[in-house]
């Protein structure tokens, strides 16, 4: 008998599913999370994680802490202080933060940043003092110990530091200063792989044009290296991402004269031993020109990615891509738009599995966030709005920890302020074939003829929505197909399907 934990979802019946195991039917025990509640026979259970995740799972989306503030300020003036938070997991519940503080030193901060069962630690903030006056940078983790971050120290320069971690401290390691290749001071980017950092700038000031560059961190500091440049006004939002082995996806504001600003993709083949790049397609993701603002991605898998940009509403895309026979990208095309709200200056999605996303959004006014289902086909569709923070700047990061997710804001009075927010995902496994209590164990029929159900569309192919309930809407999460007003075919066991 295999013994796990699950939550119990919302009930759909009353009666109990069919009791007796064939060849074709698969029942397993399990005991009841003492976070659960009771079950009932009939009801749909999903698996809980060995992190127990809390009630709010159960009952629907919900904020799991108040604000916390953090120490430092940050400046909450205008849009372009999406650029001023970044935030890297070195590991399950431990990240690492940056920020651009303005509140008297006007400096880079990194601090570390713990979250247990929805309650922040926050270590020490270490000051990058010759960082004073540079509000941008890059932050990336390479192993628990060790990060680099990357930030502009007056033009032409730019400057990598290293940061040994040991717990909740930091101290500065190694460091070096570029003098030729990466000739900007405005640091936006840096994706590390293959040993080599691949930084995204752009010119300070004017942002007239934008470059890639390798960085090599060597045993006394680092080697930087110029890739490739883009002419063009470039505005202040750009971002790179690791989409393959060895596949870079950048995505920035194009900004066209007395027209305004287009929100436009690339992808790179990256050669890690030569430090070239090399770029396969490219797409604008917008017809019509707009705002400057935030922009995100994440990827779904090797030929999907959901991208996320606010112009200035914030919007969601599908991106496909086309490989060759040599898995290799040749082609690129996108879905239609998907508009979470009105006028918005920062945006950021936070994946729960392939299929599920937290998607946080900034005002100017508010912090708001949006849960996201990619359903069959590619099909979007979203919660309810939920208000973060009525008091809030225009910027927002976010991650996923085992309590849910970490937001990361400005409020209105400067103060850096940090929340938990669990979101709902289903993990429905199968039907209890029996009545239990948290501490006790059910009986969970995961492949078969589950009985007791009723108003069944008989022949109609059953989901789980987001909230836990049966829907003949499709979502990400397939169940079964009815055989009858009250009988629902599982034909796949939960790790099948």
């Amino acid at each position: 008998m295999d013994v796990m934990q699950v939550l119990g979802a919302h009930g759909i019946g009353t009666g109990a599913p069919a009791g007796a195991e064939t060849a074709n039917e698969i029942a397993r025990s399990y005991s009841v999370a003492s976070s659960s509640s009771a079950l009932a026979a009939g009801s749909l259970v999903e698996l809980a994680n060995t992190n127990q995740v809390r009630d709010a799972v159960i009952t629907g989306d919900g904020v799991i802490t108040g604000a916390t503030n953090l120490v430092g300020t940050i400046a909450a003036s205008s849009a372009r202080e999406s650029q001023q938070i970044k935030v890297k997991e070195i590991s399950p519940g431990l990240f690492l933060m940056a920020w651009y503080d303005s509140g008297g030193s006007n400096c880079t901060k990194v601090a570390v940043v713990q979250e247990l069962n929805g309650a922040f630690t926050v270590g020490t903030p270490i000051a990058i003092t010759d960082a004073t006056g540079n509000s941008r940078f890059a932050l990336a983790v390479v192993s628990p110990t060790q990060a680099v971050i990357l930030y502009g120290v007056g033009s032409p320069n730019v400057k990598a530091q290293e940061l040994v971690i040991n717990g909740f401290n930091i101290t500065l390691g190694k460091s070096s200063t570029s003098t030729s290749g990466v000739d900007q001071n405005s640091v936006l980017d840096m994706v590390y792989m293959g040993n080599n950092f691949f930084v995204w700038t752009a010119m300070g000031g004017t942002y007239s044009y934008g470059k890639i560059a390798t960085m090599t961190m060597t045993d006394t500091g680092f080697t930087f290296g110029l890739q490739a440049a883009f002419q063009g006004d470039l505005s202040y939002f750009q971002q790179l991402y690791r989409v393959g082995a060895n596949e870079l996806a950048l995505i920035y504001d194009y900004f066209v004269n007395a027209v305004g600003y287009y929100q436009v993709i690339r992808i790179y083949e990256v050669d890690t031993l030569a430090q070239t790049l090399a770029q396969k397609t490219a797409l604008t993701m917008n017809s019509a020109a707009g705002a400057a603002r935030g922009m995100d991605l994440v990827q779904i898998d090797s030929y999907t990615l959901l991208v996320g940009y606010c112009n200035p509403q914030p919007t969601l895309r599908i991106i496909t891509l086309t490989r060759d026979s040599n898995g290799k990208v040749n082609g690129i095309s996108q879905g239609n738009p998907v508009v979470l709200d009105t006028g918005s200056d920062d945006i950021r999605i936070i994946p729960y599995s392939n299929s599920r996303f937290d998607i946080l959004y900034a005002t100017g006014t508010a912090i708001k966030s949006r849960g996201t289902s990619i359903g069959p086909g590619g099909a979007v569709t979203t919660d309810p709005v939920i208000t973060l923070s009525s008091s809030a700047t225009s910027t927002v990061e976010g991650l996923r920890t085992n309590s849910g997710t970490v937001v990361i804001f400005g409020d209105s009075t400067d103060s850096l302020k940090i929340k938990g927010l669990v979101k709902r995902i289903t993990n429905v496994i199968g039907v209890a074939m029996n009545a239990a209590t948290p501490g006790q164990m059910v009986k969970v029929l995961l492949k078969g003829i589950a009985k007791g159900f009723s108003s069944l569309t008989p022949n109609a192919t059953y989901y789980v929505d987001s909230s836990g309930n049966l829907t003949k809407t499709g979502t990400a999460t397939k169940l079964g197909v009815a055989i009858s007003a009250t009988e629902l075919l599982i034909k796949k066991a939960f790790w099948e399907r």
